[in-house]
């Protein structure tokens, strides 16, 4: 078994040789195309690839030199860590609204469209997860525990007429809607198609996971705790929405049914 200070020599070799490592994996490399292609001395190209292939990155042969597996994995999970601490800085301002206890993956960051208020742009969020609702074509599953959107009751309505859509409230949330809006909330629960839940547990972003044409695609909809939108981050990345689809999952095994609304 490997010490700490071994793992530790091999992440510092990893993080200072990743172009080594790239530009061997899958294919032989002759150590004179090694230099040329990375501007590097023959003397700098010899430590390195002695440095690599003693920890047992790399294989070095007459015909040139090559990733080992070994080699290959550190490669690609260095750079998997590499584009998630870039894209958790890009987002940083959004994501340093969360609750510092927020449960939150950075899984959903990959490839993801986020959108947040602009000057030129403020509705840009409610847009983004008007257009992902639009793509819906069969469940439609939503956590919010408030409604920044005005036309959240309207949009449920029209989905649940079409689609299957279950909804987890807020407790708080659901009182809300009984005093303010009641007429239209006796609309939406009368819906063969529509489901209600009502917790009194779940995060302080809103979650949609919808089921698309082209498979799962889903968002996380972040707001203060002065129901301003802050903005959203639409994703069909498969991993995200696995995430995303867990998460719900667990948020609504704590949640209760609703029978009706009103």
């Amino acid at each position: 078994m490997s010490s700490d200070s071994d793992v530790e020599a091999v992440l510092d070799l990893v993080a200072k040789r990743i172009d080594v490592l790239r530009l061997l994996d899958g294919e032989r490399v002759r150590k004179r195309t090694i230099a040329e292609e990375l501007d590097y001395s023959r003397s700098t190209v010899n430590r390195t690839i002695t440095a690599l292939t003693d920890a047992g990155l790399v294989d070095d042969a007459p015909d040139g030199c090559q990733a080992t597996v070994v080699g290959s994995l550190l490669a690609e999970q260095y750079d998997t860590y590499v584009r998630g601490v870039a894209d958790i800085l890009t987002h940083r301002q959004l994501l340093a609204s969360f609750p510092l206890d927020a449960e939150f993956s950075p899984k959903v960051l990959a490839d993801a469209e986020v959108s947040v208020p602009r000057g030129s742009s403020p509705y840009e969020p409610y847009h983004a997860i008007e257009a992902l609702l639009e793509r819906a074509s069969g469940q439609v599953r939503v956590y919010v525990p408030t409604f920044t959107n005005p036309r959240g009751i309207e949009l449920a309505t029209r989905l649940s007429a079409e689609f299957d859509v279950e909804i987890i409230f807020d407790r708080e949330l659901v009182r809300e809607l009984r005093s303010d809006v009641p007429d239209e909330v006796e609309t939406l629960s009368q819906l063969e198609k529509f489901t209600g839940y009502e917790t009194t547990d779940g995060p302080d972003y809103s979650l949609v996971v919808v089921d698309t044409e082209s498979g799962a695609e889903g968002a996380v909809i972040v707001h203060s705790t002065e129901r301003e939108l802050l903005g959203c981050i639409v994703t069909g990345d498969p991993d995200a929405t696995r995430w995303l689809e867990q998460r719900y999952s667990d948020i609504r095994a704590e949640s209760e049914r609703l029978d009706t609304l009103p």
